[in-house]
């Protein structure tokens, strides 16, 4: 196996890491491979779109995050590929979970997660916010 093949390995094994613990609701352990000035980027203009610090991953992971999934996220990878640094996941939510609202939570992602010398440097989440901000925040955005 080549270097850059084993480098990839790892990353992989980092971000499959970082989901089994978001799973089991440990959110601030999730973030044990992240680098300290790491970026956080969330599609759209809800809650927490846009770019964000580290701090912000921290404090989103320590208050609010718990709260809208109060017995973890479990995510069901479906794909995995990795090149270079980067490495992109594609998921959908287990279950459906219930959210801290109480209401029934199913989601599909994708996430981009740029690994450099094992610590996540860039971390880019896709995924439907319209279901997010009804059944995370309650909102009933759309008619029908």
């Amino acid at each position: 196996m080549s270097t850059e093949t084993s480098k990839q390995e790892a990353n992989k094994q980092i971000v499959v890491e970082h989901f089994r613990l978001m799973s089991e609701a440990r959110f601030l352990d999730a973030l044990k491979d992240f680098a300290p000035d790491a970026e956080w980027w969330v599609i759209g203009h809800g809650v927490h779109g846009g770019s964000n610090s580290m701090q912000d991953l921290i404090a989103a992971y320590s208050g609010p995050v718990p709260q809208y999934f109060p017995n973890g996220n479990p995510i069901d990878l479906t794909l995995l590929v990795a090149e270079g640094d980067w490495v992109v996941a594609e998921g959908v939510g287990q279950g459906p979970v219930i959210t801290g609202a109480g209401k029934p939570y199913q989601n599909q992602y994708v996430w981009l997660f740029k690994i450099v010398d094992g610590k996540v440097r860039i971390f880019k989440e896709y995924f439907d916010t319209l279901h997010a901000e009804e059944r995370i925040f309650g909102r009933k955005l759309v008619d029908g």
